[in-house]
């Protein structure tokens, strides 16, 4: 009954993971539907939302500094990943074929790894930057307060956060990607019979 217990509220778990994941994803389409940003289905996507987050945070700006820096960092961690299975696969290979795993395999595998908690902390405080920039936009004067929000409910009760998110999705933004059409007064006629 025990076991019966514990893969209950595994499944209970991971359904609330993927209702979280999916609420989540939801808030960040409408925010880039309001503010003009294409491709919103991106936000079901795990790198593509991330691209959203910079995108919306930069919106109306014209520069795309905050996308860059996400994306950027998005792939030197993939690349600094891809290299440290490269030397956690070359370490196993040559283990065998010696009685110790070489010096060198090791300052590489700690190395690298020391580089990806490097990048995955650059990574995370870029995603609080755009963040705020995103609470400024969509919370008006209450912007900060969104923010404090978001980022306390991260690290207490991530589900605050994502409520957070949800409500600033309803909001009108100050900044949007989508042109401001300028009046035309309207053409005189000519039906006149001077």
């Amino acid at each position: 009954e025990v076991k019966k217990f514990k893969n209950l509220k595994e499944i209970i778990g991971f359904i609330f993971a993927i209702a979280m994941y999916v609420m989540n994803a939801i808030a960040i389409m409408r925010m880039a539907k309001r503010t003009g940003v294409r491709n919103g289905w991106l936000a079901f996507i795990p790198i593509g939302d991330i691209y959203l987050l910079g995108r919306i945070s930069d919106a109306g700006k014209g520069k795309r500094i905050r996308t860059k820096m996400l994306m950027t960092t998005v792939i030197v961690l993939a690349v600094l990943y891809v290299v440290w299975v490269a030397v956690l696969i070359g370490a196993a290979v040559s283990a065998p074929m010696s009685d110790t795993i070489p010096d060198m395999f090791i300052a590489l595998l700690f190395g690298t790894l020391a580089l990806l908690l490097i990048a995955a902390v650059c990574l995370t405080v870029f995603e609080y930057i755009a963040y705020y920039y995103i609470c400024e936009n969509f919370g008006g004067s209450s912007g900060i307060g969104y923010f404090v929000g978001i980022l306390l409910g991260y690290f207490f009760m991530p589900i605050v956060s994502v409520v957070i998110l949800l409500i600033l999705s309803g909001k009108q933004p100050k900044l949007t990607d989508v042109p401001v059409e300028i009046p035309v007064a309207p053409e005189a006629s000519n039906d006149s019979v001077f």
